[in-house]
């Protein structure tokens, strides 16, 4: 059986059905594209670039920043250079060792809690966020920027070598 499914001046599409067989197309010269359907609905939001799941290799504070590390995460300390060249971000929440944290690579990040002056936010001892840096640091590793009081714009830099 053929049947002619549409024919205009510029082309024709012929379908053969043969049953059981499959179904064959065949397009002679240029085939045209119909009138675009109704727009769907909004889908739901997809997951944040900023923020990752990790796994905590100890046991962790919110708002630590922490090294990317085999299998997870653990604190970042501004006097070991091997954790501050590997700095992933700040722990958003509190985690055991072996579960779940979520860490915030970039973006604004609000803790009630804080009492920052607005200016840089450094990499301090045992993954606390400092904005004076210790007299003992090996490096110094800025971690983002205090936008006011309760505020941190987590943007990343590489760390500069102070002693080794």
């Amino acid at each position: 059986m053929t049947l002619i499914v549409g024919e205009t001046t510029e082309a024709v599409v012929i379908i053969e059905v043969e049953t059981p067989e499959p179904v064959t197309t065949e397009v002679d010269g240029v085939a045209g594209i119909g009138p675009a359907g109704p727009t769907g609905p909004q889908g739901p939001p997809g997951p944040s670039s900023d923020v990752v799941m990790k796994t905590a290799l100890e046991a962790l504070g919110g708002h630590q920043i922490v090294a990317l590390r085999p299998g997870g995460v653990q604190r970042a300390d501004c006097g070991d250079l091997t954790t501050a060249d590997a700095v992933l971000g700040v722990s958003t929440a509190a985690a055991a060792s072996g579960t779940p944290v979520p860490v915030q690579r970039a973006g604004t990040l609000i803790e009630p809690s804080w009492t920052w002056t607005p200016g840089l936010v450094l990499l301090g001892h045992n993954g606390l966020p400092t904005q004076t840096l210790p007299p003992d640091a090996a490096c110094l590793l800025v971690v983002g920027v205090a936008i006011d009081a309760h505020t941190l714009l987590v943007a990343l830099h590489e760390p500069i070598v102070l002693s080794e």
